[in-house]
């Protein structure tokens, strides 16, 4: 189990990161197309603008929650492994957790789904 949060949160500092999620052109973005990272190359990633590489990141994420029978990250790989929550999950809500607006103008609904998961774990609100 330990492995496969390390890969995604391996993601999460790489590929899919959401550093830039701050300075999204949320009207641009939805006159783009998101890249699928599984397909999309490290190399190839490295090319991308910003705002593209930013828009292929919340699609992966998106798909993660999406295909998630639990609803945290971990299912999303659907590879039959432990699927409850993990470190991974905190810290891609951490990143998104400001961004809930951006989230659905991009159509992220399955992310934006997520975020309500994690807030709703107890003892979350003070």
């Amino acid at each position: 189990e330990a492995a496969r949060c390390d890969m995604l949160h391996e993601m999460l500092l790489t590929e899919a990161k959401l550093d830039e999620l701050d300075k999204l052109d949320v009207e641009a973005a939805k006159t783009m197309t998101a890249g699928d990272l599984k397909v999309v190359s490290r190399r190839e990633t490295m090319t991308l603008d910003e705002h593209q590489k930013t828009l292929n990141a919340l699609k992966f994420w998106d798909l993660q929650a999406k295909t998630s029978k639990t609803g945290w990250l971990l299912g999303g790989l659907a590879d039959g492994g432990p699927e409850g929550l993990s470190y991974v999950d905190l810290c891609v809500f951490w990143a998104l957790r400001s961004h809930e607006e951006k989230l659905v103008a991009c159509g992220c609904a399955d992310l934006k789904a997520f975020l309500g998961k994690v807030r709703s774990l107890p003892g979350f609100k003070r």
